[in-house]
């Protein structure tokens, strides 16, 4: 098989590894003992706030792949970070009867309730996604950078961020962008994969003996 077909299937895989391993970090919640201790502290983070406050354009994006990140890192061993965000917009633009317009509130009310999966635990709110990680950082080993100009590296960033424990985080280095702030505020969870510069579509596709295709994605 010609080394340039090898070379997309390749791609394909990690595209495909790499929609689960968000899909993952999204969802996961299992039950368990949380590393601070504390099994029944339960902290719930308002995202909707911070993006309409603090962030916006692609840095309201990066918060959001950042935070769900942390969410499926943190949750591995039992529920200790709930996410506000995701609107109920389908129902509410055909006009039906909703309840609750934020379908994430909607169910942490519901998990809430008595005899529930989170009935017992204590509820920590935050609306500021910055004091969140803080909270956090020490079950991180860090960040992976993606590029900026291969927004297919996001993909990628995500699948090497589940298997190492990093936040994945685009490279913008422009003053107050969501990168440049974080290694501000977090000089001790550095870069420790850096994906920018390294598909370009020219010679051999990164870590493999395979010519690339001729297109940056691979």
């Amino acid at each position: 098989m010609p080394d340039k077909v090898l070379g997309t299937m390749c791609q394909l895989r990690k595209l495909n590894l790499a929609v689960w391993v968000v899909f993952l970090l999204m969802f996961a919640v299992s039950r368990g003992e949380s590393s601070d201790g504390d099994p029944h502290r339960l902290t719930v983070l308002d995202l909707r706030k911070s993006l309409d406050t603090e962030f916006s354009g692609t840095d309201a994006y990066d918060a959001a792949k950042a935070v769900g990140a942390l969410q499926g890192i943190v949750n591995r061993d039992g529920p200790r970070l709930y996410v506000l965000y995701l609107p109920n917009r389908m129902a509410i633009e055909r006009g039906f009867p909703v309840e609750e317009p934020c379908q994430d509130l909607y169910w942490l009310k519901w998990l809430r309730e008595e005899g529930r999966f989170l009935a017992d635990h204590e509820i920590r709110e935050s609306t500021d996604v910055w004091k969140v990680f803080e909270w956090f950082k020490k079950d991180l080993e860090g960040i992976v950078v993606w590029d900026n100009e291969v927004p297919s590296t996001s993909n990628v960033a995500s699948t090497i961020a589940g298997a190492e424990v990093l936040l994945p985080i685009r490279g913008n280095e422009t003053a107050g962008s969501f990168y440049s702030q974080w290694v501000d505020r977090f000089p001790d969870l550095p870069v420790q994969v850096d994906l920018r510069n390294r598909f370009t579509g020219v010679g051999r596709i990164p870590e493999t003996e395979m010519e690339s295709t001729g297109s940056a994605k691979c």
